[in-house]
């Protein structure tokens, strides 16, 4: 991933590995989060950029393809995303709060994450936890799970530890107050 130019003008770059470029690969941006985000962050730093090159290589059994794509972005798109952004958050600390707060009731604690109906249980290699979606009273199923602590901050994202904080001495939670 990086800053470019192409044809003079600025983009943002990067490289996608695929096993089929065709056509609906190449349609694939036009609502990617992932470059929106990378245009309105580049714009925040003042570069003047509001298009996506997106380099296809198609890796195949015998032969290597290649195609390039250019998405661009209108500024309206960019500010709906960040406005996406922050309520999508805003709802993700709030179902976190409710979850701890009736974490005491494991029967209710799985009720305040929404069920994804698409193909997020199946992507990059299925998700561990499809068993619990499929089945009538998710929690007499909780036994068959390790309960592992997610600490971005840590080497080992998933090790058991304390409160983690930041470099600066910040827990989470802390980062996370004014946000709701």
């Amino acid at each position: 991933d990086m800053l470019g130019t192409y044809n003079s003008f600025g983009v943002i770059v990067d490289e996608k590995t695929a096993t089929s470029l065709g056509a609906s690969w190449a349609k694939a941006f036009a609502m990617r989060g992932q470059f929106m985000g990378y245009v309105f962050a580049a714009q925040q730093y003042g570069y003047d950029v509001s298009t996506a090159l997106i380099r296809g290589i198609g890796i195949l059994k015998t032969q290597y393809n290649h195609v390039q794509v250019i998405e661009s972005y209108a500024q309206w798109q960019l500010d709906r995303w960040w406005v996406e952004v922050h309520e999508k958050l805003s709802r993700m600390v709030s179902m976190f709060g409710m979850m701890q707060e009736h974490a005491k009731s494991p029967t209710h604690a799985h009720r305040f994450w929404p069920y994804s109906y698409g193909d997020g249980c199946s992507s990059y290699s299925g998700c561990t936890f499809l068993h619990l979606c499929t089945v009538e009273d998710p929690p007499q199923w909780y036994g068959d799970y390790a309960k592992r602590v997610w600490n971005p901050l840590a080497k080992d994202p998933t090790a058991e530890s304390p409160v983690p904080k930041t470099e600066k001495g910040y827990t989470m939670e802390e980062l996370m107050e004014g946000m709701e």
